[in-house]
């Protein structure tokens, strides 16, 4: 279950949850740890993906049959 931003207390997740062009869009809204998050968002936000060369060529090879550059 999401929370609204105006629902939110001070001292709740603001983690967003969905897409916000639902209308079930919201936010986490546990306790937080630090911050703005709760532990597991926390942890979330602070991980990086680390791509392999294979994985961007990949990507790169797929980019260019479907026509879709960034």
């Amino acid at each position: 279950m999401t929370k609204k931003l105006r629902d939110l207390k001070d001292k709740e997740c603001r983690w967003p949850l969905g897409d916000p062009n639902d209308k079930d869009f919201g936010f986490c809204g546990k306790k937080i740890s630090h911050r703005s998050y709760c532990a597991e968002h926390t942890i979330q936000s602070q991980r990086r993906v680390i791509k392999t060369p294979e994985e961007i060529d990949d990507a790169n090879r797929s980019e260019n049959t479907t026509g879709n550059r960034w």
